[in-house]
């Protein structure tokens, strides 16, 4: 399709803060947005939309290093323009509809945060979240039977989150720094087609982590990195489609500075040869079906890969 979207917004917003005690800060905000969005060519349609988006925020410093905080707030998602045209992707036989009705998605977000210094100049923190989603943008059938961007019912999301960013020195590791992160989280929502509950579309793995291990001094540094998630998944109307890796993702480093201008890398990709793997499971009519009567699988082989690198500065 062929289309033009245009859209005007505006924001206003007030914020109000105060000091509770030496340890204690309240601050509150509460922001307005409006937009009109108008859509011509092959798709016609024009709306106002309005919302109120209110936050609170309870901060927590006492001595010692330690450092919490309690969010409230409401948000907002902006579209993504693209998902009004429809579009066809021949490769995989695959045609993607356009939605001129689509609706930014809106959440209750609640965030919990709480850090501290460990190792001396580290940092150890921990983030745990729960969002509440309204008209959560997924995929769609539309009333012409094609696969679309659309709104859902309600969502709700949980997760939790460590990192660690800290220097080894005190456990006798010089010039090392490790930096590592991990997620846990489950997404929920209903889905319309099949009536059972799911997790959502799109790059929400329910675990995730990654570690880095640095040595920087002097001239040279060098180090390694490993990650890995769990699979992916898009639910569209006719498939499942997950991606997903055969074992974590390794890769290394070395540097040699021989002056501040000069830098020469050494990168090693892919360490341990991880593959990913694609999996599309096939309904017919739709996912309503109790089972799918077709299934693809796709293996994506990548070997490990060498860079020499030389950078320059003036």
């Amino acid at each position: 399709d062929n289309a033009v979207v245009d859209e005007v917004r505006a924001e206003a917003y007030v914020n109000a803060g105060r000091q509770l005690s030496r340890a204690i800060r309240l601050d509150a905000g509460l922001a307005y947005e409006t937009s009109k969005l108008s859509v011509t060519g092959d798709a016609s349609e024009k709306r106002t939309l309005s919302f109120l988006k209110p936050s609170l925020t309870l901060d927590w410093k006492p001595q010692g290093g330690w450092h919490a905080q309690l969010v409230a707030r409401r948000t907002v998602a902006q579209l993504d323009f693209t998902d009004f045209i429809a579009n066809a992707d021949l490769a995989i036989d695959r045609i993607n509809g356009g939605n001129a009705d689509l609706q930014p998605q809106r959440a209750w977000e609640l965030r919990g945060t709480i850090e501290r210094p460990v190792l001396g100049k580290g940092l150890a923190k921990l983030e745990a979240g729960y969002d509440r989603v309204e008209k959560l943008q997924d995929r769609i059938l539309t009333p012409g039977g094609f696969d679309a961007p659309g709104n859902l019912g309600t969502g709700t999301r949980r997760f939790a989150t460590l990192t660690l960013d800290v220097p080894l020195d005190r456990l006798g590791l010089r010039h090392v720094q490790l930096r590592s992160s991990g997620t846990i989280q489950k997404t929920r929502v209903r889905d319309p087609l099949t009536g059972r509950v799911r997790g959502w579309s799109g790059f929400r793995p329910e675990w995730r982590w990654n570690a880095e291990l640095r040595r920087d001094a002097g001239k040279f540094a060098f180090g390694s990195s490993i990650s890995d998630r769990d699979k992916v998944v898009f639910y569209r109307t006719k498939e499942v489609d997950s991606n997903f890796n055969t074992r974590p993702f390794v890769s290394a480093f070395a540097e040699y500075r021989p002056d501040p201008k000069t830098t020469v890398r050494l990168d090693l990709e892919n360490v341990l040869q991880a593959a990913g793997q694609r999996e599309r499971l096939f309904f017919s009519p739709n996912r309503s079906a109790p089972l799918p009567d077709s299934r693809e699988s796709r293996d994506r082989i990548s070997r490990p890969s060498v860079e020499l690198s030389l950078r320059r500065g003036f």
